[in-house]
This record gives structure tokens, sequence and C-alpha cells, in this order.
């Protein structure tokens, strides 16, 4: 994997963060791999998973084949409840891994969200969009 990059490095509480790398198969086989993004955030003010999986994605890639894989995740998708119950997605660095698994962490970088708010705990996202190309 390599090529990772992110649409915004800073993002809005109510915003989408976006992020772009390439997976390529360097066997001479054609096979499949699961691409997986974990996040983590480094100053929480409450105890919050080390690896929290945010998306994930099964694709067949063929031998010497590169494709592009796109994920979109709603800044909400990492609020968390506070000490009054309320769902709030805190200002503060992120920390993105990608890699086959949680284990197999190939990528990694940070963004940040540049305020704290407090959302509607309904509407929130739980799991990225994702998109493969090529």
């Amino acid at each position: 994997m390599c090529l990772f990059e992110f649409e915004d490095e800073t993002v809005k509480a109510d915003g989408i963060v976006n992020l772009s790398f390439e997976v390529t198969n360097i066997g001479d086989r054609d096979g499949e791999e699961v691409v997986q993004v974990y996040v983590s955030d480094e100053l929480a003010t409450m105890l919050r998973p080390n690896k929290e999986l945010a998306g994930f994605k099964r694709m067949a890639i063929n031998a010497g084949e590169t494709k592009t894989v796109h994920f979109s995740m709603r800044a909400d998708q990492f609020s968390f409840l506070d000490t009054d119950m309320k769902w709030v997605v805190k200002a503060g660095e992120m920390t993105v891994r990608v890699g086959g698994s949680s284990e197999d962490i190939r990528l990694i970088d940070t963004f940040e969200f540049e305020e704290t708010a407090y959302i509607t705990g309904r509407d929130r996202g739980f799991f990225a969009k994702l998109k493969v190309i090529g």
C-alpha cells in the first residue's frame, strides 16, 4: 500500500474525512485483500478504543494490478458519549491506520478535528463509505 492522502488534514465537526491510498498486488497470482481502516483519538477526554475500526473492504486484485481505494467517513462517526451522556465530536488529533488487519498496519497518518461540537446521536455516522477505482 502507498500514496496515503487526505483531502483535508483538518476537518470540521460536521465535516467529512476523505482519504485515499493505492493497493498493489506485487505477486504473480491473482488474489484478494481485505483493506481495513482504524482510527485512534490521541487526546481523548474519555476512555476510547485504541484502534477503532472505521471501515473495511474485501477486494479482488489481479497479479501486478494497482487499485485506488477511497474511504469517506463522517466526522460524527468518531463521536462519543461525554460525562453528561451527550454525543460529542472533540477537537484534536486523530491517527488513521490502514492495513490488512489491526496488527498488519502499513500506512499511518493523522488529521485533526478543528472544533468541538455536540451532535444528535441517532443521526451519527457508523461506518465509512468507500469506492475502489481500478
